[in-house]
């Protein structure tokens, strides 16, 4: 059954509160042993959410889309960084963090305002 919008709304959050903490926790140098699952996991998530939330699959298949999508953004961003000249590792992944929580959360309002809308 394909994902409904409370759990979209709710995979979402969960996804920006991940995101969220793994800057927090690379940003104050916490020691790689506790950073390193939450800026792994917010990589994998995080990224191409905004992308993917509103297809209409089930949620196994929204997850495995999200994490290929991210992956390969995190890969196209790396290589033109790297082409460039411009390997700052720690701010692309700072104004990836910035830009997909601040998308995903755009997301989720419109996701929101349309259910609202439907219900009414």
């Amino acid at each position: 059954a394909p994902i409904t919008a409370t759990q979209r709304s709710r995979l979402g959050t969960g996804i920006c509160v991940l995101g969220l903490v793994a800057v927090v926790l690379a940003a104050s140098g916490a020691p790689p042993a506790v950073r390193a699952p939450f800026v792994l996991l917010a990589a994998m998530l995080l990224p191409a959410y905004p992308l993917v939330a509103r297809l209409k699959v089930d949620l196994p298949t929204l997850l495995a889309i999200d994490v290929a999508a991210s992956l390969a953004l995190e890969a196209g961003l790396a290589l033109l960084t790297v082409e460039l000249r411009a390997w700052h590792p720690q701010l692309l992944g700072l104004a990836l963090a910035c830009f997909s929580v601040g998308g995903t959360f755009v997301t989720l309002t419109s996701v929101r305002h349309a259910e609202a809308r439907h219900l009414s």
